[in-house]
């Protein structure tokens, strides 16, 4: 019941307890069941993938040694979620997937096909090419459940969310907020408005609105689920720090950007200590960060935060897509305004060949304040050099701009949402997940 309604610190006390009476007592078996559930909380619930990825294996361990085969399906799907979503080990992911269609005893009982499903929607989501496959087995979830469970039963909300997160990678995002909104109002009549289920739900409803720059209307979701988030996970924990990013996020739109950086830097700083290098929700956090520092000028913290971000990109240790054009005019552009020409040439000369004997990728630099990079145009008929681009100074100070040319900033498309990033409560949403 702890799992199912989100309370996660009581529910790892509880499980903790019936382990050591489980080994006192030498019960593989019921250790085996333990350990499953407390991958599958300190995974879906409190988001610590490595404590949750060493008790997988603690169950397989004790599964093996038991004669459990029975549930080894359900860790290697649990597996496959902790390595795919949370530690971008993606082949990985796809290896312990297989594994669990071929040892699960009856796929075709609805229950049990859900979860493979939503597993299999979950790593689809991270191939954004793929995200239409995602939403239609989402859907295929919630219509098998429908068949044998009530609609408030814990395992439909979590499909629903799951559906919800997926709409919004998908770009439906009228869809998504409706869901969004009902999914909440349900939960709040079900369980109160001091709920660890409704926070997350109001994170989620925060990170939609964030991602779609309805600022004003994220704030109070965003407030009150963090308050909720820390007293039920713990204050330094990734939840609260997602709250904290998103708040960040709205106040550098209203331009109180030193509040923002305080609350983007402590957010990174708990990303960092929780999570891998390259997860897509440190780099999100390092992104905040880049557009905080261009916003007030700050050329220094500017440079290190997208020379982190290209370091990620060329060492392969982020699954999230780079604007590395949009780097490399950062960095020699941060490093020409402290003086440092000489140490730019390498990245404009890197920057150069990305273009050479390319002429449909020709074109000139104009500055995207949603990315903290350069979004790139080239007018017909107007070579202009790729290194004329905006100038990394105060928000006062005009841009640079091509002689004989005019300024036409757009913002990319985007590649990573906030909601992938963030990972949010439906995010990971299989069987009792989230």
């Amino acid at each position: 019941m702890l799992e199912a309604t989100k309370q996660g610190r009581e529910a790892v006390a509880a499980i903790e307890l019936a382990l050591r009476a489980s080994i006192r007592v030498a019960d593989r078996s019921a250790e085996a069941d333990l350990w499953l559930s407390l991958g599958r909380v300190r995974s879906r619930l409190l988001r610590e993938p490595y404590l949750a990825r060493r008790a997988l294996h603690a169950a397989y361990d004790r599964a093996a040694r038991a004669g459990r085969p029975d549930l080894l399906w359900e860790i290697w799907s649990e597996l496959a979620l902790v390595d795919g979503f949370e530690l971008g080990d993606t082949a990985g992911a796809e290896v312990w997937i297989e594994h669990a269609y071929s040892t699960v005893v009856d796929a075709a009982e609805p229950t049990v096909s859900a979860t493979l499903q939503s597993v299999r929607a979950q790593l689809l989501e991270l191939q954004p090419e793929r995200v239409q496959e995602a939403v239609a087995l989402r859907r295929a979830v919630i219509r098998t459940l429908n068949q044998v469970l009530p609609a408030d039963h814990p395992r439909l909300v979590v499909a629903r969310e799951a559906l919800a997160s997926s709409l919004g990678r998908a770009g439906e995002v009228e869809e998504r907020l409706v869901l969004r909104r009902a999914l909440c109002e349900e939960l709040t009549t079900r369980h109160g408005a001091e709920h660890p289920w409704v926070a997350r739900c109001e994170l989620d409803l925060g990170i939609d609105a964030v991602e779609d720059q309805r600022y004003p209307a994220a704030i109070a979701p965003l407030e009150h689920a963090r308050g909720i988030l820390s007293a039920t996970y713990g204050p330094s924990s990734v939840r609260v720090a997602t709250a904290e990013l998103m708040m960040a996020e709205t106040q550098r739109a209203s331009g109180a950007l030193e509040a923002a950086e305080s609350r983007a830097r402590w957010a990174l700083a708990v990303y960092t200590r929780e999570l891998p290098r390259g997860h897509p929700d440190r780099v999100a956090a390092l992104l905040a960060l880049t557009n905080v520092y261009l916003a007030s000028g700050a050329v220094s913290q500017m440079l290190a935060t997208n020379i982190e971000l290209l370091r990620l990109h060329d060492e392969q240790q982020t699954t999230v897509s780079m604007d590395v054009p949009g780097l490399l005019t950062n960095i020699g552009e941060c490093l020409c305004d402290l003086g440092r020409c000489r140490e730019a040439l390498p990245y404009f000369a890197r920057l150069s060949a990305l273009y050479v004997g390319s002429p449909r990728r020709r074109r000139y630099c104009a500055p995207s304040r949603r990315w903290a990079s350069v979004a790139c145009t080239w007018p017909a008929g107007r070579p202009r050099s790729p290194f004329r681009s905006w100038k990394r100074r105060s928000r006062s100070s005009p841009p640079t701009r091509a002689r004989g040319s005019e300024w036409k900033p757009r913002t990319p498309r985007r590649r990573e949402s906030w909601r992938r990033r963030s990972n949010g409560p439906g995010a990971l949403a299989v069987g009792y997940a989230s």
